[in-house]
């Protein structure tokens, strides 16, 4: 027979042994995304190229082994950064999503047609504008990160599955710009929008930047161009 002394003392002995156990968990998902965050410092700093478990390790300042504890292969770890670009770009995108919707708001009538058309395009011509016209820093190195991911030549299977579900993701939301505009050829003239978007996007990180007043006319110009068609 257990005392209720005796209880008391297994329940605190248990309750003991699960704190100690969410500690190290805890500890463990911090030393997961110091080494996360460093793989996607060292992208936008130095490139993929620049990669490898020791770099990572001494940019993330932590014991070289933790890279493979922690991550196994190689090619794991840069899946799981790319997976952390994807979590930090969702407000990103999430926003650009809700902006669209609040402007087809304001341009519909009450049975939800579209009947300003200009408006709607113009409204996304600032929204766009604004958009590049932020060049924060933050969303500069995620630009920066981003180009690397959709470029590079040699990914392993799986990361490149993943780009090319992300970029299914951003035709989407390209999509939904268009939706309004776009009579027969949607997913034609949302490759198109983010073709262009993505065109102005990494100039602006790159060596030979567009200019931004060039870059509004070209998404409004398309746009119009999508009434047409």
């Amino acid at each position: 027979m257990v005392s209720s002394s005796g209880t008391q003392h297994k329940t605190s002995a248990s309750g003991g042994r699960q704190s100690a156990v969410n500690k190290k968990a805890e500890k463990r998902e911090i030393a997961k995304r110091k080494i996360l965050n460093a793989t996607l410092n060292l992208i936008a700093d130095e490139g993929l190229s620049s990669l490898s478990h020791r770099n990572i390790a001494k940019a993330a300042g932590v014991q070289l082994a933790m890279t493979t504890y922690y991550f196994q292969t190689f090619d794991n770890l840069l899946l799981s950064a790319f997976h952390l670009f994807l979590e930090n770009l969702q407000p990103v995108l999430a926003e650009l999503g809700e902006n669209q919707k609040t402007l087809m708001r304001e341009c519909v009538n009450r049975d939800g047609v579209l009947v300003e058309k200009e408006a709607y395009i113009t409204g996304i011509g600032d929204l766009f504008d604004a958009y590049f016209d932020s060049a924060l820093e933050s969303r500069r190195r995620q630009l920066t990160i981003e180009s690397q991911f959709m470029f590079a030549q040699f990914l392993p299977d799986v990361l490149a599955r993943e780009v090319q579900q992300y970029t299914a993701t951003l035709k989407k939301v390209a999509e939904q710009f268009c939706a309004p505009l776009s009579n027969h050829h949607l997913k034609t003239d949302g490759a198109l929008l983010l073709a262009v978007v993505q065109y102005l996007e990494f100039s602006a990180v790159g060596s030979a930047p567009s200019d931004r007043r060039e870059g509004r006319e070209m998404v409004e110009r398309l746009l119009r161009g999508f009434l047409r068609s």
